[in-house]
Formats: C-alpha cells, structure tokens, sequence
C-alpha cells in the first residue's frame, strides 16, 4: 500500500476540498479509487509528490505532462474545479497520516 507523503506547508481548505470530492468523484475515481485510494491501476495520489505544487498538478490534469502513462487530459477544467480536487487529494492524504498516527 502506498504511503502517503505529509505536506505540512499545504493549507488546505475543508471547504473547497468538499468541492473537490465531488470533482474527483465524477472525473478522478475510476481510476484513483473511492477516497483516492488507488485500487492499482493508477497512482495512489494520496502518495504524490506532485501534489505539492499546483503548478505540477495542473501541468499533469491540465497539460497531459503523464498522457504518455495513459493519464488522460483534463483541459476543459476551470482553475475552481482543478484547486477543488487538488484540496480533496490533499485532505484524504491527511486523513490517511492521521489514521496511521492513531490522531482521527
């Protein structure tokens, strides 16, 4: 199983990141898994070092920087929509450190 990576210096918002769950759900859980935990055949993003830069993250939904590992592009998405998933990933990636820190 992945580990997820901690990222002290991310303030996430709760608020966007519930935005964000739905975004993920429509677009992202496929292939990431329910709560962002991969089933396998994606990345485990929760696990990401990509996550720690928004540009990064764009540039891979967005820009299509891992089309060439079958991650399919998202251009269509607003800045809104693309932050949202970027807080939920980054929400249940805390969620999981809490977890195995026995802090939830």
């Amino acid at each position: 199983m992945a580990q997820p990576i901690a990222m002290p210096q991310f303030e996430g918002i709760d608020e966007i990141a519930e935005q964000g769950a739905t975004e993920y759900g429509a677009r992202c859980m496929a292939c990431h898994g329910f709560d962002a935990i991969s089933p396998g055949m994606a990345a485990d993003l929760r696990a990401s070092a990509i996550l720690a830069s928004s540009e990064a993250f764009a540039g891979v939904v967005r820009g299509g920087s891992r089309q060439m590992n079958a991650m399919p592009v998202f251009e269509h998405l607003t800045d809104s929509q693309l932050t949202a998933i970027w807080h939920y990933v980054r929400h249940q990636a805390d969620v999981a450190l809490k977890a195995t820190q026995g802090t939830e």
